[in-house]
């Protein structure tokens, strides 16, 4: 009989562990997937914005393929969007304080699902994409959104971000290079 009380004792004390080692597979692997989704997605707002160079709407055509990529997350995750004028090695910037006249920013209305009309501009004429390496602008496309923990185990909230800064494509010197 006392056997039986050890069994039960033992249970106690690893069902709770069992528990939380489950919970938190699951909420880190959501974790993860968002996480990916927001890369994937400032990745792909990138490529488009950088194909684009002294297009009006380059901003417009970055946006629709970040939302396209968001495909995956929750609306009420995403927070905003910037499409901005890069450094080539901006790694270590924060395209949140970029000067209104280099960068779009675009905020996630959770009322309506989609985005509000953006703040700022870099003017499609004003981008470089006619030199060479040294010479061309790079766009640069941030994604900010937070992932909300379902069990509250490891908290409340967590904020996810990417950025991804690519060189503009070259104009032919035929087009409209100045």
């Amino acid at each position: 009989m006392g056997e039986r009380g050890a069994v039960a004792v033992e249970a106690a004390i690893i069902f709770p562990l069992l528990v939380v080692l489950f919970f938190g597979t699951l909420e880190f692997g959501l974790l993860f997937r968002n996480n990916h989704s927001i890369s994937a997605a400032s990745r792909s707002g990138a490529r488009v914005a950088s194909a684009l160079p002294r297009d009006d709407d380059y901003h417009l055509a970055a946006r629709d393929a970040v939302t396209a990529a968001l495909g995956r997350v929750p609306d009420a995750n995403i927070d905003q969007l910037i499409v901005f004028k890069a450094n080539g090695n901006l790694r270590d910037g924060d395209p949140t304080t970029c000067r209104t006249s280099e960068c779009y920013k675009f905020t996630w209305d959770e009322n309506s699902g989609s985005w509000n009309d953006p703040q700022g501009g870099w003017s499609a004429r004003d981008q470089e994409a006619c030199g060479g390496l040294n010479d061309t602008d790079y766009v640069g496309v941030y994604v900010e959104g937070h992932y909300d923990w379902a069990t509250g185990l490891f908290g409340s909230s967590r904020k996810l971000s990417e950025t991804t800064v690519m060189r503009l494509e070259p104009l032919p010197l035929s087009s409209t290079c100045r």
